[in-house]
């Protein structure tokens, strides 16, 4: 409908400094670098990386950014490793409330079984990640964010639906959206 959108991605962040700087660092190296980390402490790097995203996308001058995980991903996975629920609310202050937000229901189980290899910051830090483990911390972080978005105005999408049906939804919700409001900031999913 003739609006520019972007799509942002924590790891957006790390491409463009790596177009601008000097700069090595992969998902493995991030993941690494996570693990080493106090909650509080990799809570702070995900947001820095998220936010620094958001603003990439922003000086593109996008209509619409579409996130890919949003900070109730992230935190959901934080507070099961333990980060205090106090901070969560304080730093969350710093991001926008999104116009629209999208939540795949799946099971940990049906995304473990979709999944081709797991990370440590998705297997709770296992040393050998795997499927088992992954479900396991999942299960967890699923609660959470449960919790999160109890109070947050939220489309339950089933992940069940083929992809070009999950973008039929989300596109006819964005285009609702914009019509009713002539001005969408954020659009999540």
């Amino acid at each position: 409908f003739g609006l520019e959108a972007e799509e942002v991605t924590v790891w957006d962040t790390m491409n463009h400094l790596s177009e601008k700087i000097s700069f090595s660092f992969s998902k493995r190296n991030a993941d690494d670098y996570a693990r080493n980390l106090s909650p509080e402490a990799r809570l702070l790097f995900i947001f820095h990386w998220l936010l620094q995203s958001m603003e990439i996308a922003f000086q593109k001058k996008a209509h619409i950014l579409l996130l890919n995980a949003y900070w109730y991903k992230y935190c959901s996975s934080e507070l099961a490793y333990g980060v205090e629920r106090s901070l969560i609310q304080k730093i969350t202050e710093i991001f926008p409330e999104p116009d629209l937000l999208y939540y795949l229901d799946i099971s940990p189980q049906e995304t473990a079984e979709r999944k081709k290899s797991f990370t440590g910051y998705e297997t709770g830090f296992q040393q050998n990640p795997d499927k088992e483990s992954f479900i396991d911390f999942q299960t967890k972080a699923s609660l959470e964010l449960g919790m999160l978005l109890k109070n947050k105005k939220n489309t339950k999408l089933n992940a069940r639906l083929s992809l070009d049906t999950l973008k039929k939804i989300i596109l006819e919700g964005i285009k609702t959206a914009w019509d009713e409001k002539n001005s969408i900031q954020n659009v999540l999913y």
